[in-house]
């Protein structure tokens, strides 16, 4: 289970908000500038090889980044093509693929596609 938080014109605000959580080295990955960040901060197992997940930027990567884009805007849930996940090592790999539910901010209006990409 994962929880990744949309992050926009506020990015050194985020960073700053997870670390003082108790995060000191917490930072966002992979690691280029780009309009939207939606990095994971919550996911469980939160131990073992789960860790190389926390931070990562699902938009960064083009079969995350549509399924994710049609669970917003479609305000439904959305499975991605076949992907690695961060938290494989070199050994065994496997693919598979990911399953997107969007939520939004309360009190939004997210009636059109343009609200929901605000929310």
């Amino acid at each position: 289970m994962v929880f990744s938080c949309h992050s926009q014109n506020n990015l050194e605000q985020h960073i700053e908000k997870i670390r003082s959580e108790g995060y000191s080295d917490y930072s966002i990955k992979p690691e280029f500038s780009r309009e939207i960040y939606t990095s994971i901060i919550y996911l469980e197992p939160f131990t073992g090889r789960n860790l190389r997940a926390f931070g990562y930027d699902m938009f960064s990567e083009p079969i995350r980044r549509k399924a994710m884009e049609l669970a917003r805007d479609y305000n439904m849930v959305a499975l991605s093509g076949k992907v690695i996940l961060v938290q494989e090592t070199d050994k065994d790999v496997q693919a598979g693929v990911l399953m997107y539910v969007p939520v939004y901010i309360k009190r939004m209006p997210i009636n059109n596609v343009a609200g929901r990409q605000k929310a």
